[in-house]
């Protein structure tokens, strides 16, 4: 997990809501790339498009961001510092 992660965002796609994340860098890493905008036309595009799939974002958070994975990546940074 990185600084700039957003909880809010990852709560908002586990309610099955498409997020729309302005593309800083990096945020290709963390996010889906058709939840992400770089100007205002594409944020008006993503707003007007209704086509979206609840259920592929929660699974989306689900496979990178579970509890799990999560307490796997800290159990290895500890690691790594010892």
């Amino acid at each position: 997990m990185f600084e700039s992660f957003g909880y809010s965002i990852a709560e908002a796609m586990m309610m099955g809501y498409r997020p729309l994340i302005n593309d800083f860098p990096g945020a290709d890493e963390l996010w889906p790339s058709d939840c992400l905008f770089s100007d205002i036309d594409d944020l008006i595009r993503m707003v007007q498009d209704d086509n979206y799939h609840s259920e592929r974002y929660r699974e989306y958070v689900n496979k990178r961001y579970s509890p799990k994975i999560q307490i796997n990546h800290i159990e290895n940074m500890i690691c790594e510092m010892i």
